[in-house]
């Protein structure tokens, strides 16, 4: 996963257009919502692959972490790192 991950400059340097951003409210405590289901749609094996949006997920990593197995596979997807969501 370390891979996908973006800061502040490396989002800047690949220049993200026309990407679609989940903004997640949540962190390792939070129960898995099934990522899968939100970006197999984007993924559809009509669209060729340079038609693909970026996908970013911008969220506690620990988050995607938790679903990371089932998404992997899945190209241009990006985790921009917060861990500033605190809910109770």
């Amino acid at each position: 996963m370390d891979s996908v991950m973006q800061d502040s400059q490396s989002a800047r340097d690949r220049n993200f257009s026309e990407h679609v951003i989940f903004v997640l409210c949540a962190g390792s405590y939070s129960h898995e919502i099934g990522l899968v289901n939100f970006v197999k749609p984007l993924r559809t094996s009509s669209l060729l692959t340079h038609r693909l949006r970026d996908i970013v997920f911008y969220t506690d990593p620990s988050f995607v972490e938790a679903e990371w197995k089932t998404i992997a596979n899945f190209p241009k997807l990006f985790v921009y790192p917060v861990r500033a969501f605190h809910y109770h």
